[in-house]
């Protein structure tokens, strides 16, 4: 996972690696990374995936 960019309350993560290929990668985001962002940056409106 690396952040990409973060603008205007949008992070956008591209999944490298072992990560790319498997299925369980979105709810990784999802679930893990994106709810721990949330606690740490309340002004963050969504977690976005892009292309490496």
């Amino acid at each position: 996972l690396v952040v990409r960019s973060v603008h205007d309350g949008v992070v956008e993560v591209a999944m490298e690696g072992a990560c790319d290929e498997c299925p369980a990668a979105e709810i990784t985001m999802h679930a893990r990374f994106e709810h721990l962002l949330r606690r740490r940056c309340p002004w963050l409106d969504e977690v976005r995936r892009v292309d490496a």
